[in-house]
């Protein structure tokens, strides 16, 4: 597995979580116990990410392959999907029955639990892997070639020297 990688996945993954925190929160949760400060929503998007990166450990397991990003199968991603939702389903249903916080009239349902946050934890376990690898496969391209190194670049004159 490449540093690369890792690093574009985990910088993803914060940014994704980031701002589905701060653009979903106050449209769709009433605050409870749990306040809706800076400091509590930085804390919650690091959570995800951690709890991303536990799905992605626990899918490796099952896997035996650490770098299974890097060549994703789809039972694998739809995987860690389910098991975000998953892990999502019990930290809504704990939050919601200890009063941490409450849903606003907004938000979409299904047996009493917000459909956004299930999806969140999943989507935001995966999607980072795509830009992970789209850009460590970006930046393993070179950028620019040179002359020498392009054979189609060849010095198209008039019939006079090449510079040197």
């Amino acid at each position: 597995m490449t540093l690369r990688f890792v690093i574009l996945s985990l910088l993803a993954s914060t940014a994704i979580h980031a701002v589905w925190e701060f653009a979903q929160c106050a449209p769709l949760y009433l605050e409870g116990r749990f306040s809706m400060s800076l400091a509590n929503m930085l804390r919650v998007t690091f959570a995800d990410v951690g709890l991303s990166t536990l799905i992605y450990g626990v899918v490796a397991l099952v896997q035996r392959d650490v770098a299974w990003g890097l060549q994703p199968k789809r039972w694998a991603l739809l995987a860690a999907m389910t098991i975000g939702a998953g892990l999502a389903t019990g930290i809504e249903w704990h939050a919601l029955s200890n009063n941490r916080w409450a849903y606003s009239p907004w938000m979409p349902t299904i047996f009493g639990l917000g459909v956004p946050p299930l999806l969140q934890l999943g989507a935001g376990t995966v999607l980072p892997l795509w830009i992970g690898l789209w850009g460590s496969r970006m930046l393993a391209r070179p950028a620019i070639a040179t002359i020498e190194s392009a054979p189609s670049a060849r010095w198209r004159g008039t019939g006079s020297r090449p510079p040197r």
